[in-house]
Parts: structure tokens; sequence; C-alpha cells
């Protein structure tokens, strides 16, 4: 397979999307091969992940059927008809992946259905690889033949404008891993400009949520934003407590520390215990202070139920430079 010679600097459609799809496709795959499909927390969490994948292609393909191969076949009309018929091929395989989704939910025994939905997953994932590729090699350099840079910027800021904002905040969420620090700030520059401030800042807290810490300050530090401006938010709480200890209290409160995970915005809880002081604490790492307020004002008040008194706590704002320094857990 030859690659096309394509000038460096021209502008490319396909990159950010496709480099998010890859990244993503391959993920999912991963996921759908360990998954214990006879375990519903496991099952759930691999379809989830499944469904958000399709709804990132399905977005992909119609922005490209209604903006940017439309653009193309109108200057080339002959060009798109295979690519076309792929589309539709991919809108089917989505189709059979969702049934097979949905046949693994309702199934009593998961495992073989669950390894049915992985194989066919791996055959859309080729499809979609070789399909990409060939769109790159094939019809970017047409878009660079019939098309200025100014135009396929123009063509990129209304896929962009065309996008529902939890599916652009999902998208770029995929697209800053898989991108080069320079098309990171490249991206959100755009964004910046381009769209409304309050979307903008949602799409810095996907970067922070997405990016390992170390890109996430060298890209902040690139845009000029505070690094600290997406960060989480850390509540502790601390209290007096009479018992249970150890391994009793493990076994007391295993199923509330498992219903904590579905917190919105929990990424993590440290819960330790002082028998000589009669007190135990917890200290939670939310994505933002308002989400560790709402489990302030929802959970603490059941806690006197539990036999807990003398509560205190407090939601700071983490410092992410100095806390990195120290090897804190961001994630």
């Amino acid at each position: 397979m030859t690659t096309a010679m394509l000038t460096p600097t021209r502008v490319d459609i396909y990159n950010l999307p496709h480099k998010a799809l890859r990244r993503a496709f391959g993920r999912v795959l991963a996921t759908l091969g360990a998954a214990e499909w006879q375990d519903a927390k496991s099952a759930r969490a691999a379809l989830a992940g499944l469904e958000s994948v399709l709804q990132l292609s399905d977005a992909h393909a119609a922005a490209e059927e209604t903006t940017t191969h439309a653009a193309l076949t109108q200057a080339r009309p002959e060009v798109l008809g295979t690519f076309g018929q792929e589309h539709a091929g991919l809108a089917a395989a989505t189709r059979g992946l969702r049934q097979l989704a949905e046949e693994v939910t309702c199934a009593p025994e998961r495992d073989e259905p669950g390894r049915r939905l992985y194989l066919e997953f791996g055959y859309f994932m080729a499809d979609q690889l070789d399909h990409m590729a060939r769109e790159e090699e094939r019809l970017l350099p047409l878009f660079h033949e019939h098309f200025s840079d100014a135009e396929l910027r123009a063509m990129e800021g209304r896929v962009m404008a065309g996008l529902k904002p939890d599916v652009l905040v999902a998208f770029v969420a995929e697209i800053l891993p898989a991108a080069t620090a320079a098309e990171r700030e490249a991206l959100l520059r755009g964004a910046s400009a381009k769209l409304p401030r309050p979307l903008y800042e949602q799409l810095l807290h996907a970067a922070h949520r997405a990016l390992p810490p170390a890109q996430w300050l060298a890209l902040a530090k690139a845009l000029g934003v505070d690094p600290d401006c997406c960060a989480p938010a850390l509540l502790q709480i601390d209290f007096a407590y009479p018992g249970p200890w150890g391994r009793e209290m493990t076994a007391t409160y295993r199923m509330l520390a498992e219903s904590l995970n579905e917190l919105p915005g929990l990424r993590w809880k440290f819960w330790s215990e002082d028998r000589d002081a009669g007190r135990a604490s917890g200290v939670y790492l939310f994505e933002t202070a308002a989400q560790a307020r709402t489990y302030v004002d929802t959970h603490v008040a059941r806690l006197p139920g539990f036999g807990i008194s003398d509560i205190h706590y407090h939601i700071g704002a983490l410092n992410t430079e100095l806390s990195l320094l120290n090897n804190a857990p961001m994630a």
C-alpha cells in the first residue's frame, strides 16, 4: 500500500477525528475482550463503552456526509460512490452491534453472546480502520486539490458547530490523548475563538480529565490558562466513630463503598480509621466543587443514623502542580 504524498502544512480534515476513533476503537475492543460477562457491573461497563464509541462513529459519519463529503461531491461527483456505499454499510453494522448488545443484556447466560459481540466488533473495527486509511490516502489529496486551507478550516468549523455539545465534548476527550501537543493546542485555540465560552470551558474540563497530568499542565501553559481552572475538589470528612473496625468495618460498609462508585464526579475515596482515638475519616476527590458540595448536602446528614457524631468536613481546590510534585493520585 502506498501513502499519498501530501504537503505537511496543508489542513488535514481527517487527522484528529480519525485519531480519536482509532484510539476509541482499540480501547473498546480490549474492554469487550476482557469483560466478565456474567458479572453485571463488568457487562454494563463494557456495553456502555461500546455505545459511547458507536455514538461517536455515527456522529463522525453524519458530519462527513452532510459537510465535508457533501462539498467534495459537488466538486468531484464521481469519486465518492464507493465511500458512500461503505457509509451505508457502517450504519448497518452499527445497528447489528447494538442488536447484539441488546442480546447480551437480555441473555441469562451472557458469555456466548458477549464473545460474539467481541468478534463482531473486531470485524467492524477492521473495516473502519481500512475505510479511514483509504479516505486519508485517496480523498484527502482531492480536498487539497479543490479547496483552500481557509475553505477546509471553514468546513471543520461547520462540523464542530453541527455537533451536539455533549457529543463534541466526548469527541474532544478522545482526540486530545491521541493528538500531539501542537495539535491539542491548535484544536483548543480554535475552539476558544469559535465556541461560546461555557462550551469552551467544558472542553477545558474534558482536557483536564482526559490527559495525563503532565500533558494537561503543558497544555494549560501553552493556552495561557490557569492549570487549576479545572482542578478537582478534595472533600475531607472526619468524625467520631464507635466501630466496627478493620475487617468487620469492611464487611459492614462494603455495599456502601460500592454504591459510592456511582456518584457523579467521584474519582476515588480513601477510607481511614483510628481505633485508639475513636475516629474515622474519608478523603474524596470529586471532579468539581459543586459535586463535592452536593455529596455533603445529601449524604453527610445521614451519618448520625450510623451512630456517627462530631462531624467535620472541608472542601478545598487542589493545587495541581504542587500535588503532582508529590505524586498525588489525580486520576
